[in-house]
């Protein structure tokens, strides 16, 4: 199971689970999803779309200064 598949069920919203991953969209660049690219991925319920949104204000990628070298 994908991490972005995990992180979508985590949120209740793993219906776009395939979506995200036909499209490419792993954790490294949720910050850069915004309303238009949900709606080209077919997200088009606005109350999904803002819960996506507002999921991905609170999400934190792991700080890299914190992994061993």
């Amino acid at each position: 199971m994908s991490d972005i598949r995990k992180w979508l069920e985590g949120i209740g919203l793993d219906q776009y689970a395939d979506a995200f991953e036909a499209n490419k969209i792993d954790m490294d660049l949720l910050g850069e999803v915004d309303d238009q690219i949900l709606k080209d991925i077919g997200m088009s319920a606005a109350g999904d779309r803002l819960r996506i949104r507002k999921a991905i204000a609170k999400f934190r990628p792991p700080d890299i200064a914190s992994f061993p070298n």
